[in-house]
């Protein structure tokens, strides 16, 4: 009898033990979640911050021989220039780097303004967050110019925002 008690006891305890690592494993897992949503949070709100100060920069009216206004450069190689000569812009939550890059005017990408058509001037403005979860924002923005000859079929585009490119630059450094 009292071997029986003992395996009994020995049965339950192992039990236990298991049922234990199962709460303490799915205890783990709910806890892995939250954090990964976490951080997916507060990836969304580095974007939407990005978002809201580029959309500022490509309302202002840009001329030629303004200081963050430069010619185009190669995009993969942007933020190595914000990060040597890039405009500074201090947001409510956080502080960013930014140029604004002269694409030219292109006359075959017309729009229609009322019954008139334009050419169009183009636009990319590079924004990089200086906070350590920093971000990447380029926009490519078209806005009316004057109508010049168009040697081609011309091809009719909306003014505004035409693409844009996101990169999360987090495990980078940057240097502030």
């Amino acid at each position: 009898m009292k071997r029986q008690g003992g395996i009994i006891l020995l049965t339950t305890i192992m039990i236990l033990l298991i049922v234990s690592m199962v709460v303490l494993s799915g205890m783990q897992n709910i806890f892995l979640y939250y954090k990964g949503l976490n951080q997916f949070l507060e990836e969304k709100e580095v974007i939407y911050q990005l978002e809201f100060q580029a959309q500022q920069l490509a309302q202002k009216d840009w001329k030629r021989g303004e200081e963050c206004l430069i010619g185009e450069q190669n995009p993969a190689q942007v933020i190595e220039l914000l990060l040597s000569r890039g405009c500074l812009l201090a947001g409510e939550k956080a502080h960013y780097l930014y140029l604004v890059e002269e694409l030219g005017i292109y006359p075959c990408l017309q729009t229609t303004l009322g019954e008139h058509a334009f050419g169009t001037r183009h636009l990319r403005i590079n924004i990089l967050s200086k906070e350590p979860k920093a971000g990447f924002l380029q926009l490519r923005v078209a806005r009316p110019a004057s109508l010049s000859a168009c040697t081609k079929q011309p091809i009719h585009i909306p003014l505004g925002l035409l693409s844009w490119r996101y990169l999360s630059t987090a495990p980078m450094t940057l240097v502030t």
